[in-house]
């Protein structure tokens, strides 16, 4: 019984690490083209057209050589070794397991799965040129990659939804997941807030010609505290909370919400803030308030309290539905190859 293992294929992030190898050299380039032929003469014969068919068991003929599917087989494992073949074991098992247990993937669901993982690729290499050009250094071009991008997804696509369907969702992970969506306690507190940044403060001290000591930590949350302070003595002098979040909050989203925040995760901050907002009284004030984020202005604007058997089967269903964890897809395969005899020559 063999065991191997192998992470599963996520060739998408292969093509990630071409940018940062950047062009070859033009004397790189030159000498990773192969020769040039002479084209043949009136004597010489260019092979067969590639329109004609080839015989059966080959796949490529050399100057009336045959190159059989044997050999390239023998090739492969050869140069690969089992690296190719662990991972094809690792789809057939989780073809089974799926079969099993009635979990199944279309081919038009395994074609937008690609889709989308090509999409977010080509993004980030800045358009379809830009992955063309990355593959293209490599060897390789962008016909290929998608179809070795499919099988990886094939592989990935199965093991997420055999992992969902037989997850099993402990006590703590409810309890978590409750808090998350809801609170601690179930205390969903919804809040307006001014939130000002650590490396804006920074780079508005160094804007004003500081430097040295006084970029140290402690004097950018003074800085950012007495910002605060003054903020907080406008909003009480009566101007409007929404039109000072937008104007100096250094949130990415207040363009957008300006400043609103509903169901607020309170875990994320403090110890000593997450008791101060959820008894600050309704409407009024708090802060300046120093966080490891940075220094925050707060009005709680309304609070709701959720029970958790009310919500413990939606609870339950958001958990199951999460997309399976790297972790939980190799424990997966793991626990597949333990249980499978498997011989290889």
């Amino acid at each position: 019984m063999t065991t191997p293992r192998t992470p599963l294929a996520l060739p998408a992030l292969a093509a990630l690490a071409l940018l940062a190898a950047g062009p070859p050299s033009p004397a790189a380039a030159q000498a990773s083209r192969p020769a040039s032929r002479p084209a043949p003469g009136p004597q010489e014969t260019a092979g067969p057209s590639p329109q004609e068919a080839l015989p059966a068991g080959v796949v490529a003929v050399v100057d009336g050589v045959p190159i059989t599917e044997e050999r390239y087989k023998d090739h492969l494992l050869r140069v690969h070794g089992d690296r190719e073949l662990d991972q094809l074991i690792a789809l057939v098992l989780l073809e089974r397991e799926a079969g099993r247990i009635g979990v199944t993937l279309t081919e038009e669901e395994l074609d937008a799965g690609v889709a989308a993982d090509m999409e977010e690729l080509e993004a980030r290499m800045g358009g379809p040129a830009g992955l063309a050009a990355a593959l293209e250094r490599e060897g390789q071009d962008v016909r290929a990659y998608a179809r070795a991008l499919r099988e990886g997804k094939r592989r990935e696509m199965l093991a997420d939804r055999i992992c969902r369907a037989q997850r099993e969702i402990t006590p703590e992970q409810m309890r978590e997941g409750f808090e998350r969506r809801y609170g601690p306690g179930g205390l969903t507190t919804n809040v307006q807030h001014v939130w000002l940044t650590l490396q804006r403060g920074k780079l508005e001290l160094e804007a004003a010609g500081k430097g040295g000591e006084d970029l140290s930590r402690e004097n950018v949350y003074r800085h950012l505290e007495q910002r605060a302070a003054a903020l907080a003595e406008r909003i009480r002098a009566g101007e409007d909370f929404e039109e000072i979040a937008r104007a100096e909050s250094h949130d990415p989203t207040v363009e957008s919400n300006g400043g609103y925040r509903s169901g607020y995760e309170f875990t994320r901050l403090s110890r000593d803030l997450r008791g101060v907002l959820p008894e600050a009284p309704l409407g009024d004030l708090v802060g300046p308030l120093r966080t490891a984020n940075g220094v925050f202005l707060f009005r709680v604007l309304s609070r709701t309290t959720t029970r958790y058997e009310d919500v413990e089967e939606e609870i339950a269903r958001a958990l199951r539905e999460e997309p399976a964890r790297l972790v939980e897809m190799r424990a997966l395969e793991t626990r597949l190859y333990g249980a499978a005899e498997i011989r290889k020559r």
